[in-house]
Parts: C-alpha cells; structure tokens; sequence
C-alpha cells in the first residue's frame, strides 16, 4: 500500500493517512515518472492542492511525496505502480477513465471512501499535471 513518507503519525493514524493517500497514487505516479519533478512544479501541485483544500494531515503527506529535494526511490516508484496496477485489476476492463475518475475507483475498490473535495483535489492536480480528460 502507498504509505506516508517520511516518517510521519504512528499506529492508527498513519494507517488512516496511508489508506487516504491511496487515491491520489496514480498522480503521484505520474507526477515522478519521468523521474524529474522540479521545483516549481512542485510548488504548483502543492497551491492547487490548498487551494482544493485537501485536509492539511494528507496535503502535508503529498507534499512528502511531492519534495523535489527528496525523490522517491526507484523501488517506491515501482511499489507504487504495482499499487495502482493491482487496484486497477479489479476495476471493469476496457474501459476509458480519467486518471481523476481511476483514482476514485482505486479508493473504492480498496475500500477508501473518496469524498467531493478529495475528488476536486483530484481534477485540480490532473489539470495541474495537464492530463487528458480520459
């Protein structure tokens, strides 16, 4: 499961952190895969997210994952993909989604209830990252 980096809450708390991170995981994916995040696009993805207004113990979380400074290793990247792979998995084959619309189903489908708001967060980073619609 996509966890909280660096060393954040304990027990419970960071379980709940992880688990609500879980929808944002194929962004984040993206966000690295081409194995660069720059500053500044960076400091983009961090204003839209305050301005979505994403609950500030998961916006601290992304912006974790979001340090330019602190990439995340290749392995986490791949641990990160084999998340989002296996979420997908089980989502209906074939069809085309947005990687907005993905990450609610991965929440659903892992058993994360995905809010209005985090769903805006979610649109808000994909339009930050200029993805296509589906």
């Amino acid at each position: 499961m996509i966890q909280d980096r660096p060393h954040a809450a304990d027990g419970e708390e960071r379980d709940q952190i992880d688990r609500a991170l879980l929808p944002f995981a194929p962004l984040l994916y993206i966000a690295w895969a081409d194995g660069e995040l720059s500053a500044d696009e960076a400091a983009l993805l961090r204003r839209r997210l305050a301005d979505a207004s994403v609950d500030s113990r998961i916006a601290d979380a992304l912006g974790r994952w979001l340090d330019p400074a602190k990439p995340p290793a290749p392995e986490v990247l791949e641990a990160l993909l084999l998340d989002v792979r296996r979420a997908a998995s089980r989502l209906p084959a074939g069809e085309h989604l947005s990687i907005a619309t993905l990450a609610r189903e991965i929440g659903s489908a892992s058993g994360v209830a995905v809010d209005d708001q985090t769903l805006r967060a979610l649109k808000v980073v994909e339009e930050a990252l200029g993805l296509p619609d589906e």
